[in-house]
Formats: C-alpha cells, sequence, structure tokens
C-alpha cells in the first residue's frame, strides 16, 4: 500500500514530464551523434525500400484503377449477381482486370515513349557529345594561345594522361554507380509485384489500420486523424495528376514550337524543360540555364549556322510559355487545391530543397500545403475559444488601436469539425 492516494491530475503530469524529458534527452543524443544515426536512417529506409516503392507506385496508380474498376463493375454485372459468392468472385475479377488494365496502360506510354522519344534523345546527345568535343578542342587552342604568353603549353595528351592516371578511380566511382542502379532496378521491380497486392487489397488494409487506430486511441483523434488524412489524400493526389498533366501540355507545346524555329537539341531541351516544369515558379529557370548553355554550345561550335539571336528567341518561348502555364494550364488543370501564395510556394519549395534536394522540391507545395492547413485551422480554433476574430487584418493594427476584438461566430472548421458558440448561447437562453 502507497502511504498516500495517487491523484490521476499528477499522474498524468508526471507521466508527461518523463516523456518529455526522455524525448529531449532523445534528441540531444540523436544531434551528437547525427552521422551514426543519418546512417542508421538509410540502412533502416533500404530494408524497407521495397515496401516504399511499393506504396508509392500502388498510389499512383490508384486514381486509374478507380477507373477501370467503375468500367469493368458495370461491365462484369456485378451489383445484378444473385448469390454473395458469385458476387465476390464477379468483385474479385473486377479488381484484377482493372489492375492488369492499369498497368498495361503505363506499359504502353513508356514503350511509346522509348520507341519514340529515346532516338530522338540519343541524336541529340551525339550531336551534343560532338560539339562538347570541337568545344574542348577550341578551348585548347585559346588556352594555348593564352600560354604562349607565359610560357606553357597544354595539349590533349595531357589530358589522356590525367584521365589514365585517374583510371582506378574512375572505375570505382563507376562500380558503385553500377551496383546502386541494379540495386535500385531490383528494389523498384520487387516494389512493383507488391503494388498489385496492395492495390487488390487496398480497402481490407485501410480497414485494418482504422481498425488499429480506434482501438489504440480516443474517439477524437481518430476522427481528426481522419479529417487529415483525407485531406492530404486529395490534395497530395490531385496535385501530382495535376502536375502531370501540366507537364505533359508544356512539354507538348515545347515540342512543336521549338523544332519549328530550328533550335538546337529540341528533344533534349523538351524534356529538361518539361521534368523541370514539376518544380513550381522555379523551374522554368532552372531548366533555361542548362538548356541555354546547350544552346550556347551550337553557337560556339566552329562552322555553325547558329546564332546569338536563336537564345534571345528561346528565352522568349520560355517565358511566353510560363505565362501560358501560369494563367491558363495552372488555373484550369490545378485550379484552387494547393490555396498558397506565390510567396508561400517560393518558401516551401527553398525550404523543402533545402532539406530533402529534388524529390523535396517536386513535393514541396502539397507537403507545405498540408502544414499551413493544418496550422491556420489550429490558429482559428484556439481564436475562437478566445473569442478572438479570425480576421488577418485586425492583427495587422493590433498594437496601433484600442478598440476591443470583434467576435464573429466561429462555425465550422475542417480539421476540428463545428463549434458555433452564438448558436450554443442561443440554444440556452
Amino acid at each position: 500500500m502507497l502511504p498516500f492516494k495517487p491523484k490521476k491530475q499528477y499522474t498524468t503530469i508526471a507521466v508527461y514530464t518523463a516523456c518529455t524529458i526522455a524525448l529531449v534527452i532523445l534528441l540531444a543524443v540523436s544531434l551528437f551523434n547525427a552521422a551514426s544515426v543519418g546512417a542508421w536512417f538509410g540502412d533502416l529506409f533500404s530494408s524497407f525500400s521495397p515496401l516504399v516503392y511499393g506504396f508509392v507506385f500502388a498510389y499512383l496508380l490508384r486514381p486509374l484503377v478507380k477507373r477501370f474498376e467503375k468500367l469493368f463493375w458495370k461491365l462484369f454485372k456485378v451489383e445484378r449477381r444473385e448469390t454473395e459468392n458469385t458476387a465476390q468472385r464477379a468483385i474479385a475479377l473486377a479488381k484484377g482486370t482493372a489492375i492488369l488494365a492499369s498497368f498495361l496502360c503505363v506499359a504502353v506510354f513508356l514503350f511509346c515513349f522509348v520507341f519514340f522519344l529515346v532516338p530522338l534523345l540519343v541524336g541529340d546527345s551525339a550531336q551534343l557529345g560532338r560539339n562538347l568535343l570541337h568545344l574542348a578542342t577550341s578551348s585548347i587552342d585559346l588556352i594555348n594561345e593564352i600560354g604562349a604568353i607565359f610560357g606553357f603549353t597544354f595539349t590533349s595528351t595531357d589530358v589522356t594522361d590525367f584521365i589514365i592516371s585517374s583510371r582506378d578511380t574512375i572505375l570505382s566511382y563507376v562500380a558503385d554507380f553500377g551496383a546502386g542502379f541494379a540495386v535500385t532496378v531490383f528494389e523498384m521491380i520487387v516494389g512493383l509485384c507488391l503494388s498489385t497486392g496492395i492495390l487488390f487489397h487496398r480497402t481490407a488494409l485501410s480497414a485494418r489500420v482504422r481498425r488499429i487506430f480506434v482501438a489504440l486511441f480516443p474517439h477524437r483523434a481518430v476522427n481528426y486523424v481522419s479529417r487529415v488524412t483525407k485531406y492530404s489524400d486529395g490534395v497530395v493526389g490531385k496535385y501530382l495528376v495535376g502536375k502531370i498533366v501540366e507537364c505533359l501540355i508544356i512539354g507538348l507545346l515545347y515540342l512543336i514550337v521549338l523544332p519549328i524555329i530550328g533550335c538546337p537539341y529540341p528533344f533534349l531541351i523538351t524534356i529538361i524543360m518539361t521534368v523541370t516544369n514539376f518544380i513550381p515558379i522555379i523551374g522554368a529557370i532552372l531548366g533555361g540555364i542548362p538548356s541555354g548553355i546547350l544552346i550556347l554550345t551550337e553557337i560556339m561550335r566552329p562552322g555553325s549556322d547558329t546564332h546569338l539571336w536563336m537564345l534571345i528567341v528561346f528565352i522568349i518561348i520560355v517565358l511566353a510559355v510560363e505565362q501560358i502555364d501560369g494563367n491558363i494550364v495552372f488555373p484550369r488543370v490545378i485550379g484552387s487545391i494547393i490555396g498558397l501564395r506565390p510567396v508561400w510556394i517560393m518558401i516551401a519549395v527553398a525550404l523543402f530543397g533545402g532539406l530533402f534536394g529534388v524529390i523535396g522540391m517536386f513535393l514541396s507545395v502539397p507537403i507545405f500545403s498540408i502544414v499551413y492547413m493544418l496550422l491556420r485551422d489550429a490558429t482559428n480554433h484556439r481564436l475562437a475559444k478566445k473569442d478572438m476574430t479570425q480576421d488577418t487584418e485586425y492583427y495587422s493594427d493590433l498594437f496601433a488601436t484600442t478598440a476591443p476584438p470583434r467576435k464573429r461566430a466561429f462555425k465550422h472548421h475542417f480539421f476540428f469539425g463545428v463549434h458555433d458558440k452564438d448558436g450554443d448561447d442561443a440554444s440556452k437562453k
């Protein structure tokens, strides 16, 4: 028997204090051993990477699978089945056929890309290699002309000797890259196989996850997580699909315009501009710089018919396409899914790009939109509890006025549900 009767309030405070101290200690140890912790997380991610690839592939293919399921649901007449067993078999057949049709669509798209565009890209790459060789020769001649003034010469033999002396290092890097690439391809193939099972049993898997959450957490927390998950799924899914459609439209514009004006490396530049367009706002700049350098290599090639005006025309085309994208394509394809101002989008790209690299830039906008929505809804919820206005303009003059804050009816928030204070007061009266 304890000499005192423990109170639930003090027990809760003690548990929270202990958890906070443990978390602070864990963070301190992680900061002082950042390299070891990073390596541990890297090994952990590599162990689960096939499963991660499986969930990513399943998530990206889910909208297409859903559309095919609706089609095959009607073709197989699932709703007209008389017995439950036949209905279950028809549902399983519709799911399997929809997954197979989705993979076939993706395979046909990749085949068309490889069959039609890869030879064009190979031609542009071969031309670029020849131009780089001529540029290197011209650079060596220029260096020798300058070196003749100071009494030294530089030949291609020096470059060859340098490459031979660094052969072991180069071969080591090539071997490491080849091994890593082979492992990544194998993991992606395993993930692709896992994605079929995830897509087929996605309803049962989501039900089991919700069952575990309901068993472990309070009902209010479950509802909150459910709202956040549903909103995040809508934002990320719609943004990715809309961004893919947007980039395909922009790539088609470049693919039509660049060959018409006689731009060098039209297909290689089209791929660069299409891929970098996934990065919002600064994608055109990130893609325009290497594309401009490619055009300069053609301009500087001895005997080239391309003049400097081609680079100016290319810059004008990039600006025109970005205006079309920002004013026509982006609003119609993606619309108001994100709900962020351009300054927040730039902050998101800079922040997530610095933390997670190129992948962080691609996913910065939807992730930041979710975080922004969480913070905005939590702030509005706390302001409503304090009977404070949610109008942002009031807080810009908060320290310049002595007027009391205006009260507004707090009727609805997406994540925190309905809470109408004025309605509750009226019902009490």
